[in-house]
């Protein structure tokens, strides 16, 4: 079943700058805070955004390293007893028709991480919570992903949360949420497919002129169709001459090799690719430029003339 992609009724505007903290925004029902609660303490991680309507979102790995200890594994499972309870924040200041019914706020809780060494991009599944009047599941929408290489020069928005607090509110067990949800622009400087260096940035990803404050990490990085070809990585703050900041993202389309397990109808668990779920429609991706082809445990992946990689699902 083709899942329909993220539209945005309301544009992000950018008339007062290149970086602008939005207020309450609709982009928000796919672009979620990330945090982790333990003893009565929230601690902000930082952002993911959602890439199917049944919880699965994609983030940074070095935001879930900050809380998870990950092991070589592809997916480790969280447990809330030992770890403590991590989650995104789906936050709505006023009822509206935008997002699923019934959901005010609240942590939707993470309960599987699944990564890969070679990439700074972790996958994360999400409860999503159930209608009280249909006893069903209520789906999110859905951002879709461009697995081709950027442009140099190439203009681009990015969107996360860069700071968040909270208080303890007049009932045991509430909390009174600050955010501040920002937006930013810029346009790719440097392409680097197989990875910028051997120590901060392995991976592959590309410098940009864009202001990526800390806490929007694992927050979208979207072209000016709306679709996601980067995460928001790591920033240098501004260049040493003045012409703009020094950041970075990490490329989607390598991504696709990550392996999942996943249930299918009948109940039976079978491990597969992220490709293999966007070749059925349950991932919305645009794969124009991009290829991979599956041979037994191994996929091989092709995007433009620029990166050819060679993916493997473990036992």
């Amino acid at each position: 079943m083709d899942v329909p992609p993220l539209k945005f009724a309301t544009e992000v505007s950018f008339a007062d700058g290149d970086f602008v903290d939005l207020g309450w925004h609709e982009t928000q029902i796919g672009v979620l805070p990330l945090v982790h609660i333990r003893a009565g303490v929230i601690r902000p991680l930082g952002t993911c955004f959602s890439i199917t309507n049944d919880g699965l979102c994609m983030t940074a790995r070095h935001v879930i390293e900050d809380g998870v200890k990950l092991t070589q594994e592809p997916y480790v499972e969280l447990d809330a007893d030992k770890q403590g309870t991590f989650g995104a924040l789906y936050i709505s200041s006023d009822p509206h028709d935008l997002g699923p019914p019934h959901v005010m706020g609240g942590l939707l809780p993470m309960h599987r991480v699944h990564t890969c060494n070679g990439l700074d991009i972790a996958l994360i599944k999400l409860t999503l919570p159930v209608s009280r009047e249909t006893g069903e599941t209520l789906f999110f929408p859905a951002h879709r992903l461009r697995l081709s290489m950027p442009g140099v020069g190439e203009q681009f928005f990015g969107l996360g949360y860069r700071t968040m607090s909270w208080t303890q509110g007049t009932v045991p067990r509430h909390y009174d949420v600050s955010q501040t949800y920002a937006a930013t622009r810029g346009q790719v400087e440097e392409l680097h497919a197989g990875g910028r260096d051997t120590a901060m940035l392995p991976f592959p990803s590309f410098r940009t002129s864009a202001r990526l404050d800390a806490g929007m990490s694992g927050g979208p990085l979207m072209d000016q169709s709306g679709r996601v070809f980067g995460v928001v990585c790591s920033s240098f703050g501004l260049a040493s001459d003045d012409s703009g900041h020094v950041s970075f993202g990490s490329l989607v389309g390598p991504a696709m090799g990550m392996g999942l397990e996943v249930q299918d109808d009948d109940q039976t668990v079978r491990q597969t690719f992220l490709w293999e779920m966007a070749e059925r429609g349950a991932v919305s991706a645009d794969s124009r430029g991009f290829a991979a082809t599956r041979d037994g445990d191994a996929l091989q992946i092709s995007i433009g003339q620029s990166l050819g990689l060679t993916a493997t699902l473990k036992g």
